[in-house]
């Protein structure tokens, strides 16, 4: 059993060399506790900044993924002792993972791994605010640990990231959960990890991400947003992208275990590892996207290709253009170009498996095992080779019609040969390797069931419409169309949901203001849906 708190903190003004003047936010008389997983934390009461009760979800994946990546690198030691003829310089299979959380705020993160997770020798909790430090001393002690187990650290986490560059100084995982994005710690993060090591990733400024700020998103992360139905997945994949532009650099490359979006937020699971020789691949690896303005329509191209020689060498070329024309070939639209974007697979199914099945066994373990189950089941059944998701909701809003049930519209699909799945990012998005022209057939079908009764002859839903089907579409219930119900794949969100207060003092260059507000109004009235009713409006002034 916890002891009780102390009533008061120690008086939290500081003084700072890296700022002027007392840590005034952090100043408190008054303490609460929360318990979370196996930790008991004291923070100031009153004073969100240092617990966001929504990342919960985010801390409880991310403990499961890490006890995922200590089994992998338990096997892995295991086959390389095993083949090695020198043993004396390898790691034992059995030896403990360092980690660095580089933004850890009250230490809630650090002190939940260290005593729920197995295999782990030491946790550096960073922060910069020596309240927050000092904060992280006393919760480490009344959590029973030491700090020798978790290692109190005040410094700028790019600054520190940078000083462990040297490989005996490098951690196997790095945490960073900034408030905003990551961009300004990819390239220390990316040094500062052991060679097949882990970076867990979470970034908050979706408002950038999505496309809201392009020429912020692409100064920051390298990529141009395209703002749309599919933005949250394409988020994700700026994110790959900006990492394995950052690795590249120091002859790295990842490889992605899990990546998702989730509420207001993204998170990525990759390991880092090193070789010239693989880096050349990462052409291959990154795409633009052509979107049209009018329809729903887009296409992923890749930047370059690689042909493998006789003699078993690769020849890289630049990609080949696949779009049909600068217009669209369904509505006759412009196109828009974005990214480039990570368009290779980015989840590893075999691991989220294994990852699920850890759940089944051990779901009391996380108050959120139910949440993450589905997110994870979405994710594995995702069809690896379809960068980007359409909308269902969106396509019968391009044409003004009535939107088919999913059942309906993936047995037409299945029914025409092709393969489709679920997109984590969206309850109504889906996944197919159809191409753009097999949707609309479909959607035409279901329109003769489903008059179109207002098109102008200037909008794409006429020129769409006015298209000849090329094939015979069929709406029976296909076998595999049915969705397993059983798994709860997306579950709602508590009513006060977002990323929580942002500190008066900036945890380590973490950057952020208005993202969650935005998203809100975007997921409550997407584009689309604001265009119609800007559409209502206007024809009512007409009248």
């Amino acid at each position: 059993m916890m002891e009780a708190p102390e009533k008061e903190l120690e008086d939290m003004q500081t003084e700072s060399s890296d700022r002027k003047g007392p840590a005034k936010r952090y100043i408190a008389t008054e303490t609460t506790v929360i318990k979370e997983g196996k930790a008991a934390i004291i923070y100031p009461k009153g004073n969100e900044v240092f617990y966001n009760p929504v990342q919960e979800v985010n801390r409880d994946l991310s403990i499961i993924m890490i006890k995922m990546y200590i089994e992998t690198l338990k096997k892995e030691r295991e086959e390389i002792l095993a083949k090695s003829k020198n043993k004396s310089d390898k790691k034992s299979p059995d030896q403990g993972i360092n980690i660095l959380e580089a933004l850890a705020a009250s230490g809630l993160r650090s002190i939940r791994y260290f005593k729920e997770i197995e295999g782990i020798e030491c946790i550096v909790a960073n922060d910069l605010d020596p309240a927050a430090v000092e904060l992280i001393k006393k919760n480490v002690e009344h959590n029973g640990l030491t700090t020798n187990q978790i290692v109190p650290n005040k410094a700028d986490a790019v600054d520190y990231m940078y000083s462990c560059r040297a490989v005996d100084r490098r951690f196997d995982v790095i945490d960073l959960d900034p408030y905003g994005g990551a961009s300004t710690f990819m390239d220390s993060m990316i040094q500062a990890v052991h060679d097949g090591g882990l970076l867990c990733v979470t970034c908050t400024d979706m408002a950038v991400l999505c496309g809201n700020h392009p020429e912020v998103c692409f100064t920051k992360y390298g990529s141009m947003p395209l703002h749309g139905r599919h933005m949250h997945e394409m988020a994700v994949r700026t994110l790959l992208h900006s990492l394995e532009m950052s690795a590249s650099r120091y002859k790295r490359y990842i490889v992605p275990l899990l990546s998702v979006s989730i509420d207001f937020y993204v998170r990525v699971f990759v390991r880092v590892y090193t070789s010239a020789s693989e880096i050349k691949h990462g052409l291959t690896k990154l795409s633009y996207v052509y979107q049209c303005s009018g329809c729903d329509n887009f296409w992923v191209n890749n930047i370059g290709k690689a042909q493998e020689t006789k003699n078993g060498n690769f020849k890289w070329n630049p990609g080949s253009l696949h779009i049909p024309s600068s217009n669209c070939i369904d509505c006759g639209r412009t196109l828009k170009v974005g990214g480039p974007i990570w368009s290779a697979p980015m989840h590893d199914k075999e691991f989220i498996q294994r990852a699920m099945d850890h759940i089944e066994q051990n779901h009391k373990l996380y108050n959120q095992s139910k949440k993450i189950f589905g997110i994870l089941t979405v994710c594995k059944d995702e069809l690896p080779n379809a960068p980007l998701y359409y909308s269902l909701d969106s396509l019968s809003n391009t044409l003004h019609i009535n939107t088919p049930s999913l059942t309906n519209f993936r047995s037409a699909l299945l029914h025409a040969g092709y393969e489709v799945s679920q997109a984590h990012a969206d309850p109504r998005g889906f996944k197919t390797n159809a191409p753009n022209s097999v949707l609309w057939d479909i959607m035409r079908a279901w329109e003769k069931k489903n008059p179109n009764k207002r098109t102008s002859t200037n909008s794409p839903a006429y020129s769409i419409l006015s298209k000849e089907s090329s094939m015979t579409v069929n709406f029976e219930t296909h076998p595999q169309a049915e969705i397993n119900k059983d798994v709860a794949r997306f579950t709602k969100n508590p009513e006060n949901w977002g990323p929580g207060k942002m500190a008066g003092v900036k945890h380590a260059r973490s950057s952020g203001k208005r993202e969650v507000e935005m998203m809100k109004k975007k997921r409550s009235n997407p584009p689309e849906k604001k265009n119609e009713n800007n559409k209502e409006k206007k024809e009512k002034n007409s009248d």
